[in-house]
């Protein structure tokens, strides 16, 4: 006789309760998905972030209305930001916002770097003396990492850099945390984390350049989608599975109350487990076309050689698993099937709010086991 057991939740809600965060980045998709999923815990959310890109999921769910305080703001704006950290006084903030797509990044170096980088500094110089404040976490990429093409899961430890200006831009940005954390911050004091992440899907991304929102506008227009790297690997991974990790690791640092010396104790990796490997992009749009066959097609096209990408890109995520007790509940294409079950709900006519709050109250659920 098969016995099916509760665990306990996976995040406390009474800890994140009440809590005041400051959300940067809260317009764009992860920052929306992040909005909705603070909110269902307690927490009282005020945002920082450019005007959102038009179509976007904060205005399609209509997230203004729904927290404490939305600020658009421009991070490279220092006394802006230093405004905004004063009148707010968070008790954690957790730093999305960054200009994070390869294709913009290696047409507009400049404001790469400046944004991910000098936004960063901005925004750490606004939090120094702040007295709330007990926890930052800025979420990077898997493309930090130094990049060779071994065919090896990098793990925490290893060499940051990169051949592109935006996988450039986000060692760079390690690295000012890297100093802050050294130069500024003391044991007991403000706890600084990085997550390292990459390749998240879910619904309500409209971000150019992407292999699922392109996918979805190809659906929408039913014309051929052109794919240029298929062979191209990636950690697909949910949405909520990635956001939730981000939030166990404040809970857990918070809990330490510790600062420790070595940035990489600091940074995390959330990404599919070894037995959920990762998936080429010709995997993933043979996927949608199963999903949606009525709707969706794709084929190759040339690519460009003056663009470097990587073609073999996996995350080691077992600290994140051994130490927070993480675990993505979703393979890649569970991850991919359930995106393009919110988009082809959204195209019948769904509220995207309710779509979204669907997943996370679902997500939020204790899991279960049977013995």
């Amino acid at each position: 006789m098969e016995i099916m057991i509760e665990a306990s939740a996976i995040l406390d809600r009474h800890f994140w309760n009440g809590k005041k965060i400051l959300l940067t980045g809260h317009t764009g998709f992860k920052g929306a998905w992040m909005t909705m999923l603070l909110r269902s815990l307690g927490a009282r959310v005020a945002g920082v972030s450019l005007e959102a890109e038009q179509p976007s999921l904060f205005e399609q769910a209509g997230l203004a209305k729904h927290i404490e305080a939305h600020y658009v703001g421009d991070l490279r704006d220092a006394k802006q930001i230093q405004a905004i950290v004063d009148a707010e006084g968070p008790e954690i903030v957790i730093h999305l916002a960054a200009q994070s797509l390869v294709r913009f990044a290696y047409q507009f170096p400049a404001v790469t770097f400046d944004t991910n980088v000098m936004g960063t500094v901005n925004l750490f110089e606004a939090l120094r003396g702040q007295k709330s404040l007990q926890a930052i976490l800025t979420t990077t990429t898997d493309k930090v990492y130094y990049n060779q093409e071994l065919g090896r899961h990098f793990v925490e430890s290893d060499r940051l850099g990169g051949h592109d200006p935006y996988s450039a831009s986000k060692a760079a940005t390690e690295a000012v945390i890297a100093s802050y954390r050294a130069s500024y911050q003391r044991p007991g004091g403000v706890v600084s984390l990085v997550a390292r992440a990459g390749n998240i899907v879910g619904g309500g991304d409209w971000s150019k350049d992407r292999l699922i929102p392109d996918a979805v506008r190809a659906a929408f227009d039913q014309t051929p989608l052109s794919v240029r790297s298929p062979s191209s690997t990636r950690p697909w991974q949910f949405v909520l599975d990635a956001l939730i990790g981000y939030l166990m690791l404040i809970e857990h640092g918070m809990r330490q109350n510790q600062i420790v010396a070595d940035p990489n104790d600091s940074a995390y990796n959330f990404g599919p487990l070894p037995d959920q490997p990762s998936a080429a992009v010709s995997e993933v749009c043979d996927w949608i076309a199963e999903i949606w066959p009525e709707r969706f097609s794709w084929h190759v096209v040339a690519g460009d050689s003056a663009m470097k990408e990587s073609k073999l890109l996996q995350l080691d995520s077992r600290k994140a698993v051994s130490v927070l007790g993480w675990q993505p509940r979703m393979s890649s294409r569970e991850a991919v099937a359930e995106s393009i079950s919110w988009y082809k709900a959204f195209h019948a006519g769904k509220d995207p709010l309710e779509l979204c709050q669907q997943q996370i109250e679902h997500r939020l659920a204790p899991a279960h086991t049977s013995i």
